[in-house]
């Protein structure tokens, strides 16, 4: 994620073209025509309706109100990229590029100038991406809807700095890090549900210093740790409400960021670390094990952030942990937090399992 902000910064402007207000129409792209193409010549209010087939494209959508729908659409990689996601990593390609007009500076964060609004993404496979599957950045009302995010180098889907973001009914598989990703916004409004986060080489669903937001029906299976919420110094992350979800055998060994302070991490299931104001109800969560080195592992997890801030307010109720490793249900003592009503078999403190 650092690395994303450290290219924003020298990014320079990046700018919308306001036209004037038009009637909505469909607009069609049949194979062998370019989908950027079609969001170019759209207006706010526009849907582009992508025919079945295969397009190597890396998408921009920067306008109010875009509707991209697809059915049997792939989208992979062209040989270069050009929408504004690539210039600022590198040469490595993002898929879908969702961006608002952000004021760059090398001399402080970017600021968003305006959010882009309610841009919807439905139906599409994006595939093998050296970086992000899908890029939001100053975004409110952006929804994924149907989405198969394939082994992509970076983040399945990577939201920041953005408001009100939606993530449903999709598919984040075999990617080089989280599938699902919140950061950054203190008012993020998030929706994150019946989706299902595979085998990632990261979290299943990682929410870092943002609030306000909830994660239902969620398979997270095979990643190196299902679902994190996570406060970094000073944060906050709070308010979040993970219920219902299905929480399994996330065991795979992920090296961390030394460099940045993040230590290797294996066998997590749900994890608040830092956590504030954050309800964890009527989960799933078993044989999640450490077969790797790592800092912590176990089913539920409350502890304190990395950078020190401690856990407040959190409720732990009505989940089932099982064969989870070493604990079922673990609280670092530090903070505040209410445990009830888990079905499990062992806690650090015990009493927390009944």
């Amino acid at each position: 994620m650092r690395k994303h902000l450290l290219l924003l910064l020298t990014a320079g402007l990046l700018g919308l073209v306001l036209v004037p207000a038009a009637a909505a129409k469909t607009r069609v792209v049949r194979h062998g025509q370019s989908i950027q193409a079609a969001i170019n010549a759209a207006h706010p209010g526009d849907t582009i309706l992508v025919r079945p087939g295969t397009y190597r494209e890396s998408l921009q959508i920067s306008k109010d109100r875009i509707t991209l729908r697809a059915n049997g659409v792939t989208l992979r990689p062209p040989s270069t990229g050009n929408s504004l996601c690539d210039q600022m990593n590198g040469g490595t390609l993002t898929g879908i590029c969702i961006v608002g007009t952000v004021l760059a500076s090398p001399a402080a964060p970017p600021t968003v100038q305006r959010q882009v609004r309610n841009v919807h993404v439905t139906g599409i496979k994006v595939s093998g991406f050296s970086s992000d599957g899908v890029f939001i950045f100053g975004s409110n009302g952006a929804s994924l809807t149907n989405v198969q995010l394939l082994h992509n180098g970076g983040y399945g889907v990577f939201s920041n700095t953005s408001t009100r973001t939606t993530y449903s009914h999709d598919l984040a598989q075999g990617n080089g890090d989280a599938g699902f990703y919140i950061g950054d916004s203190p008012n993020a409004r998030a929706t994150i549900k019946n989706d299902r986060s595979l085998n990632n080489k990261g979290q299943g669903v990682l929410m870092r210093d943002a609030s306000n937001g909830t994660v239902t029906n969620v398979v997270a299976k095979g990643n190196c740790a299902g679902m994190i919420v996570l406060a970094d110094a000073p944060g906050p992350a709070t308010h979040w409400t993970l219920r219902h979800n299905t929480v399994i055998k996330n065991n795979r060994a992920c090296a961390g960021d030394p460099a940045n302070g993040e230590p290797p991490f294996s066998g997590i299931g749900i994890g608040l670390s830092g956590a504030a104001n954050t309800t964890v109800t009527g989960n799933v969560v078993t044989s999640n094990r450490a077969g790797h080195p790592s800092f912590i592992s176990g089913g539920i997890l409350v502890i304190k952030g990395p950078g020190g801030t401690a856990p407040q307010h959190d409720k732990v109720s009505r989940n089932t942990a099982r064969h989870n490793t070493p604990f079922d249900v673990f609280w670092d003592h530090t903070g505040t937090a209410t445990f009830s009503h888990n079905r499990c078999g062992k806690s650090s403190p015990s009493g927390l399992c009944h």
